[in-house]
């Protein structure tokens, strides 16, 4: 497989302190293929973090829906609430006015 050196491919080696590969394209040269052994390994790793992201995501959106229930049930609480306080509006209004009267 050959890749152009347009593509600044730089996946490197343990020994300049990062994870395995070994795709180089230090020179003006075309890359004359890939170690696909120490790529397999950098593939692997990088699947198993990004399911441990997946799974940390599914974990988030699980508690936003039961924060989501109970917000939808405290608002139906406070509507019926409502409800029952504007329907008491006028006899309350109506018992104030006597008061102010007598």
């Amino acid at each position: 497989m050959l890749f152009p050196t347009s593509a600044k491919l730089r996946i490197h080696d343990s020994a300049e302190g990062t994870r395995g590969g070994e795709l180089r394209n230090e020179t003006a040269k075309m890359l004359q293929g890939v170690d696909y052994g120490r790529l397999t390994a950098l593939l692997i790793e990088a699947t198993k973090e990004q399911q441990k992201l997946i799974e940390r995501q599914q974990q988030q959106i699980s508690l936003q829906h039961a924060e989501t229930a109970h917000l939808r049930s405290q608002v139906k609480t406070v509507q019926a609430a409502l409800k029952t306080n504007s329907r008491k509006a006028p006899e309350v209004q109506s018992a104030k006015a006597n008061l102010a009267h007598q």
